[in-house]
């Protein structure tokens, strides 16, 4: 699943990359690489609270739908 905040850096990375222009592909590397950390690092946090709520939603029951 892609991030909406990440499209651009990736489509700048790859607009570097049809070019050949060093400059943006660096630039676009690090945002792109930056973002998936805080990506990442978000996740990391909002799981540990909000476990209880996943592992419920995992096993749904019949009683949901009435």
């Amino acid at each position: 699943m892609i991030v909406a905040p990440l499209m651009d850096p990736i489509i700048s990375l790859a607009f570097g990359l049809a070019v050949s222009d060093g400059k943006l592909i660096r630039r676009s590397a690090v945002t792109v690489g930056f973002g998936v950390l805080a990506v990442i690092g978000t996740a990391s946090f909002s799981v540990g609270g909000s476990a209880s709520a996943m592992c419920s939603r995992r096993s749904p029951d019949a009683r949901l739908g009435i």
